[in-house]
């Protein structure tokens, strides 16, 4: 990690360190490899559910102990297993996330992601933010262009049981 961390830094670029299956560590020891990762020069660490199975205890509790173990900004990943991608993104918002990834109408590998239009309603209109957003044309645009693209979804039961799963 540290090799790659210094060639993308002596490039210039602002490096994330986007730690896959962060819940295959206790929270603990997932900040401590944080914490190795700033030092080497990351500036953001991403936290990532990868199965889409993590609970929103289980995201506040993975940002607290990131936030305690290192002092670089945050991101948060997440994907729609268990149907729960939305509330863990606005969990990770709560907890100090700077960026969070979204999708157009929630497309992604398995079950998805959050989906961006209902991520953008949801901060402008319950939490403030984003006030510069159309959330009307944004869903209208995920409707037209991204909804019919859903057809080529996996099936709802093995994603949620990949996610149960952790997988």
């Amino acid at each position: 990690m540290e090799e790659y961390i210094a060639k993308a830094r002596s490039l210039g670029l602002f490096v994330y360190t986007n730690f896959m299956k962060s819940y295959c560590l206790p929270p603990e020891e997932f900040s401590k490899i944080g914490a190795i990762a700033e030092g080497f020069g990351s500036q953001m660490n991403y936290i990532v559910d990868s199965a889409g199975g993590m609970l929103p205890d289980d995201i506040r509790v993975y940002f607290s102990a990131l936030k305690d173990a290192t002092g670089i900004p945050t991101g948060f990943h997440g994907h729609d297993n268990i149907r729960l991608a939305i509330a863990n993104s606005l969990v990770a918002a709560e907890s100090g996330a700077v960026l969070i990834d979204t999708t157009l109408f929630g497309i992604g590998r398995g079950s998805g992601n959050a989906a961006t239009e209902l991520m953008a309603a949801l901060l402008k209109q319950r939490f403030g933010l984003l006030q510069g957003i159309d959330e009307r044309r944004l869903l209208h645009i995920a409707e037209r262009e991204a909804a019919p693209m859903l057809r080529h979804r996996h099936s709802d039961s093995i994603s949620m049981s990949l996610g149960l799963a952790q997988v």
